[in-house]
Order: structure tokens, then C-alpha cells, then sequence
């Protein structure tokens, strides 16, 4: 019984964040004022993906996804 209501929490909570987000990334929302409906994925702010509280969940299209969870040795990334 533990793990069903874990799941209906964490399933609660991403949907909170989709309906949030209206599905626009919070980057290109944020930098280029784009009000775009984007294919994206959640992004776990603190980069913890067993932190699912919804203050650490944000909407992200796939390339900033991407950039937000690559790390390089040459160029600065997204951060929190």
C-alpha cells in the first residue's frame, strides 16, 4: 500500500508542475519570453531526482533539458 500512495504523490505533483507550466519551459519562458507550447520533459531543480517535492520540480523543453544536465569542461551550463 506504501509504494501506491508514494506513486499518486509523485504523479500529483508532476501534474501540478505540467499544469503549472502549461507546458512551457521555464527557460525559454524566462530568457526569450516565448509563450510556446514545447515537448519537454521535468527537470528536478536540485539535480536529486529522489527530491520530488514540487518547489524543486520545473518544466523544461528537451534541449534545455539537456543543457541544464550536461556538464562540460569548457562552457558554463544552466544552473538552479
Amino acid at each position: 500500500m506504501e509504494n501506491k500512495r508514494r506513486k499518486a504523490t509523485v504523479m500529483k505533483t508532476e501534474t501540478d508542475v505540467l499544469a503549472r507550466s502549461r507546458h512551457r519551459c521555464a527557460l525559454c519562458f524566462g530568457l526569450y519570453r516565448d509563450p510556446a507550447v514545447k515537448q519537454g520533459q521535468i527537470a528536478h531543480v536540485d539535480h536529486n531526482r529522489a527530491n520530488a517535492a514540487y518547489e524543486n520540480l520545473v518544466f523544461l523543453c528537451l534541449p534545455h533539458h539537456d543543457q541544464y544536465d550536461s556538464s562540460t569542461s569548457q562552457s558554463k551550463n544552466f544552473g538552479p
